[in-house]
């Protein structure tokens, strides 16, 4: 590295060389309706993306590589925009809070490669040329036909450089030296995989010596300010013709120039109407058209008042989403294409708005946001949480050497931003704790033109001094609810953590938010998970994270924390945000429905609701109408008046409703479980005569072309007319796959380190007694036992009971009782069944008919659901617990000839698998997951919920598995038709599912030797 380097390199007060100020995004072009996202259409506009020749070195090694006469021919060729590690040269890094370099600022160590791009493109001399590079990480700089031209820093922000002294006509040679590192890297450490590279778009402006520099639109109440600056030293016979909405107005230009325009009741921008005005810019001399720029905009003037968040004297709730710029081939290196169809993602599932997490993204994100509707949480490209992990997150921002980097970025995402009307709010940035830096970045967005509500991350979130915010994020319902009604509004900044199966509890929130109103809502974390692209020896995709680099201090797959995979395919969580966000907000007394409309502009009159009355799935009456027009947050009771005429006994009754927008869409559902009920009516158990034999630990029981048999008080077969169903015995279940919330494995395995001391993983249940007794309408084969692992006194007393009936049914009676050691909390609790793999169809009546656990399940009704093996679960990035159904009453796993089914004396979970659990838990990567021999069916008398541990709370207590004493019943049966099943599941079987005692306490030595006492009497 040359002295020449290192001294701009290493210096925070040196942020730039030769760079040009900061401005708004500005696209001329000899046509209208040429904006940033289709800037190529633009007549001015030299795309110099593409293929550039290039070099990647671990150390500064080519000093002379931006000569003219450089021999490259032996470089590789990189596409731009791009990010070197994705396309093999070397690899990224994810540190998460920590820095990927030694803390010595602003030195970054030892070790900083280099890329070396060369680009050779045709242009002429004439006019004004400016290079623009929208985004480059870290530090780079910039040669011309062998020439400096500057340098700069801020990687995800513009630099534009003056470079019509450098070029010539016909070829040239452009040269970009990136390094990965500067001081610069101690203000971007930001969660993501780390990579380097030109990753924005490169273009050179062909313009005139007469050029609009930067222009800036604002309004207020019912005007439009346009200042617009113009560069160049002759102005004489220069004309600007503005127009907007049918009005023209024309000057004769200066350097600097306002106009005005009044709008006779403007429709205002919001994002439930966002619409436009365009106002158009053409810069003229003599009447001959220099240039013409083009700005799509709204009335939006956002401002806090109280404890709320106010666009146009409207109070606003944000249903956001943090989201990352990442491609999993190409790092943040993204195209329009891909913005815009994840943009249209989001807001077809109910949300409304975005947190740039957190950086200035690509310009052309701001234009499709304005156009879709969507607010935004823009963020200066300032994260020092690296420097929290040595001391103290706020120590660059009270450094005053350093307040310059500061002010660069915040002023450089303001000015390239200032014309945005999706933009609600600007932060100066996240995670950089406090100081006088970032309290002088506040106090500089105040006085600017274009005036938004600013967060600060690094207060007192509940009492702010310099931010208009108070915030909240990663909290249970107890912290939610601290917050009181006065003061500045409360924003749940980050929640909802999304890694791997997650989160749990968004009903639950936005319950409370929907009626307590100084939460002006807030961002779940995050769109998508970031997962490095790659393919196993057979072609088999998967996804890279965190350790999987030969990276040190790894967060493991922290970065795989998205309502979305790495390819972009929606989770079940993501469908579970549509509904609880829907604007069509459903509560249900016993008596009426009740609608509130969590709109904040909109009336609900363009909604129509298709709504059926069922008897468990059997649809009895159906309607439809529009809604009324209720105003937001205002509620009215529904008119359906949906009785059934007569109650079935044990029959579950259900108003299921359906909203659509005026596009036919489906924007929400909901289901309502009416109050109607009627007692379920007595199992009725007939006189019948069977075989029973006792041998060798195992009972057999032989009648009416039925075959069962107990193994070590076990069921272990079930045959029916000569076709098995069951071969394998039933066991025991109490561990599950872990999901993320219970731990990370590789970097903080929480649960899993107590699970494992625990033994959980290793359970086997002991019979110490089984004894079978015939009667004259059943026999009873009854079991005691003891479900523990080896050496630990740790486990539960278990009394098992069938009972089996004249028409195969098996009354399956578990009783069980804790003991020992446990910890406060348990994966799961229940029995699973070996099944052959011809067993591959699966039919359920209970929610679906995705994934759904306790405290995740607003996207799943009740309802008859039929499935392949192949489709039942939802396979993560990191493998995990997955595939689970909640409240089931009956399900059935059928091969061509028969069925194994189970029914609920109560409901019960279950998931079916075509993979082992064993499997499943060493299964580190998609790719990685092994299909196996037989399937496993788990019906389960609780999983534990979700929560959102990995960065967030446990389950609520209300979702919490603790260590109880329970009964768990269900009847195992050869029935195959599904109305069978269905009256099967409305009988009382004498037995009940519950929870026997609310808690647990850790047993003590002398209590443990009390009860091996009582336990050696017993057997």
């Amino acid at each position: 590295m040359q002295d020449f380097e290192r001294s701009r390199l290493f210096n925070p007060e040196m942020v730039h060389e030769n760079r040009l100020p900061a401005r708004a995004t500005v696209i001329p072009a000899h046509h209208s309706k040429v904006y940033y996202k289709n800037k190529d259409e633009s007549e001015l506009i030299l795309n110099l993306n593409g293929d550039y020749k290039f070099n990647y070195s671990e150390s500064d090694t080519i000093p002379s590589f931006y000569e003219k006469d450089f021999d490259d021919t032996s470089w590789d060729t990189l596409q731009v925009p791009s990010m070197w590690q994705y396309h093999g040269y070397s690899a990224p890094l994810y540190p998460n809070v920590e820095y990927p370099i030694p803390f010595i600022p602003p030195y970054v160590g030892n070790k900083n490669p280099v890329g070396y791009y060369r680009k050779r493109f045709n242009a002429t001399t004439s006019g004004k040329k400016i290079l623009y590079f929208g985004g480059v990480d870290s530090a780079f700089f910039v040669y011309l036909n062998g020439e400096y031209v500057g340098f700069s820093k801020g990687s995800r922000m513009p630099a534009e450089f003056d470079v019509t002294p450098f070029l010539v006509d016909g070829e040239n040679i452009l040269a970009v030296k990136v390094f990965t590192y500067c001081d610069g890297t101690y203000l971007e450490n930001q969660d993501m995989l780390l990579a380097s590279g030109i990753f924005r778009d490169v273009f050179l402006y062909n313009l005139d010596h007469i050029y609009v520099w930067d222009y800036c639109i604002r309004t207020e109440r019912n005007k439009v300010f346009a200042d617009i600056t113009v560069f160049g030293d002759d102005l004489s016979n220069i004309q600007l013709k503005v127009s907007l909405d049918g009005q023209l107005q024309t000057i004769d230009a200066s350097n600097n120039n306002s106009f005005v325009f009044e709008l006779d009741n403007p429709t205002l921008w919001n994002a439930e109407n966002p619409f436009t005005y365009e106002i158009t810019i053409e810069l003229l001399r003599n009447n001959t058209l220099l240039e013409m720029h083009t700005k799509k905009f709204g009335f939006a003037e956002y401002i806090v008042e109280g404890n709320k968040l106010m666009l146009n004297s409207r109070q606003i709730t944000i249903k956001g989403i943090n989201r990352h710029e990442h491609d999993p081939k190409n790092g943040r290196a993204i195209t329009v294409d891909l913005i815009e169809k994840e943009l249209k993602i989001i807001k077809q599932h109910n949300m409304n708005a975005i947190r740039c997490a957190h950086y200035p993204n690509n310009p052309a994100f701001y234009e499709i946001a304005t156009e879709l509707g969507l607010y935004v949480m823009n963020e200066a490209d300032i994260e020092s949480h690296g420097s929290y992990v040595c001391g103290d997150m706020g120590y660059f921002a009270k450094q005053p050497n350093w307040y310059g980097a500061f002010h660069d970025r915040v002023e450089r995402m303001y000015e390239r931003d200032k014309n945005e009307t999706c933009i609600a709010i600007w932060t100066i940035g996240n995670e950089n704790g406090e100081g006088e830096n970032i309290d002088k970045c506040v106090n500089y967005l105040r006085t600017r033109s274009v005036k938004k509500p600013i967060m600060h991350t690094g207060e007192d979130y509940q009492n702010p001094v310099m931010g208009d915010f108070r915030s909240e994020g990663y909290f249970d319902m107890e912290a939610l609810e601290s917050h009181p009604e006065e003061g500045k509004p409360v924003m749940l900044l980050e929640y909802g953590h999304a890694m791997g199966n997650s989160p749990g509890l968004m009903e639950d929130t936005w319950d409370y938010v929907y009626k307590n109103r100084q939460i002006c809502g807030g961002f779940v974390w995050e769109f998508k998970n970031h997962g490095f692209y790659c393919e196993d020896e057979n072609g088999t995709p998967f996804y890279k994270y965190g350790g999987d680099f030969g990276d040190i201090n790894h967060w493991s797959n922290f970065s795989l924390d998205g309502y979305c995979l790495s390819d972009g395919t929606i989770k079940p969580s993501l469908r579970d945000c549509k509904n609880v966000l829907a604007p069509t907000y459903i509560t249900y007394d016993g008596e009426k429905i009740t609608l509130m409309n969590t709109n904040d502009f909109k009336a609900l009159d363009y909604i129509t609701l298709k709504w059926e009355l069922s008897e468990d799935y059997h649809v009895l009456k159906t309607g439809e109408f529009t809604l009324p027009s209720v105003k937001p947050y205002e509620s009215t009771v529904l008119d359906i008046t949906a009785e059934p005429d007569k109650l079935v006994a044990g029959a579950k009754y259900f108003i299921n409703m359906r909203f659509y927008n005026e596009e036919n869409e489906e924007i929400a559902f909901k289901q309502v479980l009416l109050s109607s009920s009627k007692a379920k009516e007595p199992f009725e158990k007939k006189v019948f005569d069977a075989t029973v034999a006792e041998k060798n630990q195992e009972i057999w029981i032989t009648f009416n072309g039925k075959k069962i048999g107990f193994k070590n008080g076990l069921l272990f077969h079930y045959e029916k007319d000569d076709k098995i169903l069951l071969d394998k015995p039933m066991n025991f279940t109490i561990y599950r796959a872990p999901i993320d919330n219970d731990g990370v494995v590789g970097w903080n395995e929480r649960w899993i380190t107590k699970w494992h001391h625990s033994f959980l993983r290793y359970f086997e249940f002991i019979t110490l007694k089984t004894q079978a007794e015939k009667q004259k309408d059943c026999v009873i084969v009854k079991t005691f036992g003891k479900w523990t692992p080896i050496s630990k006194f740790t486990g539960f007393d278990i009394e098992l009971t069938y009972t089996v009936t004249m028409d195969g049914s098996i009354i399956t009676d578990i009783h069980a009782v804790p003991y020992g050691g446990f910890y406060d909390a348990l994966p799961r609790i229940g029995v699973f069944f070996t099944m052959s793999k011809e067993f591959d169809d699966v039919m359920w009546y209970g929610r679906g008919e995705e994934e759904n656990y306790s405290d995740r399940k607003a996207h799943c009704n009740f309802g008859l659901y039929q499935k392949n093996i192949g489709n039942m679960n939802f396979i993560y990035d990191v493998p995990q617990e997955c595939g689970t159904r909640i409240d089931n009453s009956f399900v059935s796993v059928k091969n061509a000839t028969g069925s194994f089914s189970v029914i609920g004396s109560d409901s019960f979970t279950f998931s079916y698998h075509d993979f082992s659990l064993e499997d499943l838990i060493r299964a580190r990567h998609r790719n990685e997951l092994i299909k196996s021999k037989e399937n496993y069916l788990y019906i389960d008398y609780v999983m534990r919920g979700l929560g959102s541990h990995s960065c967030g709370p446990n389950p609520e207590d209300c979702y919490e598995l603790h260590p109880h004493e329970f009964q768990f019943a269900f009847v195992i049966s050869s029935e195959t038709k599904e109305e069978k099943l269905l009256e099967l599941s409305r009988k009382n079987f004498g037995v009940k599912t519950k929870k026997l005692s609310s808690t647990y306490v850790y047993e003590e030595k002398e209590q443990r030797k009390n009860r091996i006492e009582c336990n050696i009497n017993n057997y």
